[in-house]
């Protein structure tokens, strides 16, 4: 089906089979590959389909497209943790605490216990995102969780704070 298109001069997307060992398989396309084939097609003002259907692949291209640009979506390594923060940092209508709340919830895993030290460091880099300058501290972890106080516990035989 693939050919049948590129033979009348349309441009594929990606190729959803790969054929290995006489079986098929899917393959998903990373977000920086879809990213890349997205912006190159606006670039070459190919407005088709294969937009709608990486679009449809990856939800964020689009809003990282027109509202970051390419070159800072490039900055972020395209690392798509990177780029849905920068976007949550750009939403007008959210109040400052929410943009905080949703990036710090974007980045810890529930349920688990983190170190004090990785909870501080992540406080600490939404923080920074957003232009706010205040020292981090796990206990405002409570604002966004539900966790207990810190506690002491060993791990790799070494005495550390989690939450």
């Amino acid at each position: 089906m693939a050919k049948g298109y590129e033979d009348n001069g349309i441009k594929t997307v990606r190729a959803d089979y790969i054929k290995v060992d006489d079986s098929i398989s899917t393959k998903k396309q990373s977000f920086r590959e879809a990213f890349l084939q997205y912006a190159e097609l606006i670039k070459e003002n190919q407005f088709a389909p294969q937009l709608l259907a990486l679009e449809k692949e990856q939800p964020l291209i689009k809003s990282a497209y027109f509202k970051l640009g390419v070159d800072r979506v490039k900055s972020m390594r395209y690392i798509k943790k990177s780029v849905e923060n920068a976007l949550t940092s750009l939403e007008n209508e959210k109040t400052t605490e929410q943009k905080l709340a949703k990036m710090i919830t974007n980045s810890i895993e529930t349920p688990t216990s983190i170190t004090v030290a990785k909870a501080n460091n992540i406080i600490d880099n939404a923080y920074q995102q957003l232009g706010i300058k205040h020292k981090a501290k796990a206990k405002e972890l409570h604002k966004w969780f539900e966790c207990s106080d810190p506690l002491s516990k060993r791990i790799d035989g070494k005495v550390t704070k989690v939450v």
